[in-house]
């Protein structure tokens, strides 16, 4: 999934010219409707519930476009409960029906994370085509040699599959330190460019060896499938 637009919504005229814009990507009158009616409520969500400091991106995956509205709000304290028609905790007149009509819609998938934590707030909303997941159902990978670099790592839907340059305790420092930047910064597939590139500098300025480094992310229910593959490389007895 790439991302090919990105919009900055401070005010009411970035949101009117991100509906412009992405409508501008599609043919079919009823997916201009639909996405131009989902650009609208997430884009009002951000100015009403996050101090109008948001961004809203345009995804594209085998042809299917999808949106991503993400802020630096104050969370949502109950998820299940704000998709539901008619609640809303806008203290201004708000009927409280975006986002359950867009969790509503055929064909649709929704999806909200957000965090209501003091030091890491705010909320990511998905909106797109449900589309089929890929498993993973096994990998083939070598990593019996010590200090060879080679480690694997899981968080939450993500997972990751890294080789440090090398070998010896260097190579080691550099799977470890690689390790511990993926758990406290990588929080989403979408912003893996983002994190890719402070990971980079990281390392350079950590005077530690280059390396290579696949993400990824999954489905729930392919994790049954894939977390027991990570926790044999990571040296854990199933048995």
């Amino acid at each position: 999934m790439r991302r090919l637009r990105r919009f900055s919504i401070a005010n009411k005229s970035d949101l009117i010219y991100a509906k412009i814009e992405i409508a501008g990507y599609l043919n079919n009158p009823h997916e201009k409707e639909l996405y131009s009616f989902a650009v609208m409520e997430l884009g009002s969500n951000i100015l009403k519930h996050s101090e109008s400091v948001g961004e809203i991106w345009l995804l594209e995956r085998h042809g299917f476009l999808a949106l991503v509205a993400c802020d630096r709000g104050r969370g949502i304290g109950n998820i299940e409960l704000a998709l539901q028609k008619g609640y809303t905790t806008y203290e201004q007149s708000s009927l409280g029906i975006g986002l359950s009509s867009l969790n509503k819609t055929d064909g649709y998938f929704l999806s909200v994370v957000s965090s209501t934590q003091k030091e890491l707030h705010g909320t990511v909303v998905f909106f797109g085509p449900k589309m089929p997941t890929v498993q993973v159902e096994w990998l083939s990978l070598s990593f019996d040699e010590n200090y060879n670099g080679d480690f694997a790592l899981e968080k939450g839907r993500l997972f990751a599959f890294g080789d440090a340059a090398g070998h010896g305790i260097k190579a080691a420092e550099t799977a470890t330190a690689v390790t511990t930047f993926f758990e406290r910064h990588c929080h989403s597939i979408l912003t893996v460019d983002d994190f890719f590139d402070s990971l980079h500098h990281h390392l350079i300025n950590s005077n530690l060896r280059s390396c290579d480094l696949v993400i990824g992310a999954v489905d729930p229910q392919s994790l049954n499938h894939l977390l027991p593959v990570l926790r044999y490389f990571k040296g854990i007895d199933l048995k």
